[in-house]
């Protein structure tokens, strides 16, 4: 075993082994419709542990995240076909062992999901950025209950957090998933570590935001960010 696997407990995409039909049967309903904006309008997300918030438009549903995975803070679904999940994970500073990199986290978690997933696949893998910031995306198609599977995982590092954005949906509508994915990707932000709830100071914006417990609050969109001067890569989720 490497240092690496040996010295840092990387979250892998237990999440990948669910098809859409046990997601379903795990989350059940988990939000009224009556609990959504109205049509036009988004919620916002802001992670009460890690350094980012994500803006989703009225179509996602959230769902429970610990349904589908312990390590998760954030997940959704539309239209009960295509699924979005994020998984978040401070990085640990070890002596002597240097601190995962992209390429580490992507390869560690490809690498549980290929145990999980019967006809892995690796499809292509190409840079995004996530907020202006470098990130990586894997297309990956696999068997899940019967059922084929593509899934979007897409990997980050911010401020010693490393962020997993994984979507999935039936591989036979990928060509639809890819925009939802996209949307997502747009409507993503960088917050400052120290920013528990989007509620702590700043000036008041009308625009609807949800915490981990469910409820709509309005809040600012943090203004900090950090790592502008770094590599941009490409914002479409397709490029190979």
């Amino acid at each position: 075993m490497n240092a690496l696997a040996s010295h840092y407990t990387i979250i892998a995409l237990v999440c990948a082994a669910l098809s859409m039909g046990a997601c379903r049967q795990r989350c059940g309903d988990a939000e009224e419709p009556s609990s959504r904006p109205p049509a036009g309008e988004s919620r916002v997300f802001q992670s009460p542990i890690a350094p980012y918030q994500i803006e989703f438009g009225q179509d996602w549903k959230r769902l429970p995240p610990e349904a589908i995975n312990a390590d998760a803070d954030f997940a959704a679904t539309y239209d009960d076909r295509y699924y979005a999940l994020v998984i978040p994970q401070q990085l640990p500073e070890v002596e002597g062992v240097d601190t995962p990199n992209l390429k580490s986290l992507k390869e560690a978690s490809l690498s549980r999901m290929k145990r999980n997933v019967q006809g892995f696949e690796v499809e292509r893998t190409g840079p995004v950025a996530l907020d202006n910031q470098s990130a990586i995306s894997v297309f990956v198609e696999g068997n899940t209950d019967g059922e084929r599977v593509q899934y979007v995982a897409t990997y980050a590092i911010y401020r010693g957090w490393g962020l997993q954005l994984i979507a999935w949906g039936p591989a036979q509508r990928d060509v639809a998933l890819i925009p939802k994915v996209d949307a997502l990707f747009e409507g993503w932000k960088f917050t400052e570590p120290s920013v528990q709830s989007s509620d702590e100071g700043g000036d008041a914006s009308s625009r609807p935001t949800e915490r981990a417990d469910g409820q709509t609050h309005t809040a600012s969109s943090p203004d900090a960010r950090a790592g502008d001067d770094g590599p941009e890569a490409g914002s479409d989720s397709s490029q190979q």
